[in-house]
């Protein structure tokens, strides 16, 4: 599986739902770019790393790299091998000094740990290709084909989103009348 190294493009607040801001990934050495919804508390701690600020107390990343690195283990990569079901699913990578292993991760907290351990992040190339499908596409057999009332506020946010970037107004529109009418 050939890889592509990506890297923290910027985080921007999300208007539509306040919940959630916008991860912007984009590769290192290209122009392809894609945006993912994240939660503030991640969303913070990686603007916080990015931005050199240290916190009055360790976060959970921190800790987590210190035992590992008291126990001789370091992050190698995190690796955001494929899309299921509009999930973008990934691993972090672990290096020890006689073999590695792998363990699954929310890509925002896995994109936070490489953003801590100063290691790469890479994304698999199939997933470039099967983004601007998506993008090109709005008949992709997805979340989008529920109704609205079937959705919760998070997929509908997320269907928010991918309506915008696809310039589908009119039924970005309906979404958000949807999401103010469940604030209400």
């Amino acid at each position: 599986m050939k890889k592509v190294q990506i890297q923290v493009i910027g985080i921007s607040e999300n208007k539509v739902v306040s919940e959630f801001l916008l991860l912007l990934l984009g590769e290192t050495e290209g122009d392809f770019k894609f945006p993912i919804l994240i939660g503030k508390a991640e969303a913070n701690a990686i603007s916080m790393k990015l931005h050199a600020i240290q916190s009055p107390r360790p976060l959970i990343y921190e800790v987590m790299l210190n035992c590992a690195a008291e126990m001789g283990i370091r992050l190698q990569e995190t690796f955001i091998y494929k899309i299921e079901k509009e999930i973008f699913c990934t691993k972090l990578i672990w290096r020890t000094p006689t073999s590695s292993f792998e363990t699954e991760i929310r890509i925002s907290d896995g994109v936070a740990m490489a953003i801590y351990a100063g290691c790469p992040i890479y994304a698999a190339e199939s997933i470039f290709s099967e983004l601007s499908a998506q993008m090109a596409n709005n008949n992709t057999k997805t979340v989008e084909e529920k109704s609205m009332k079937e959705l919760n506020n998070s997929e509908l946010a997320q269907l928010l989103q991918k309506c915008l970037d696809n310039e589908d107004y009119e039924r970005a529109a309906k979404i958000r009348d949807e999401l103010n009418y469940r604030k209400n």
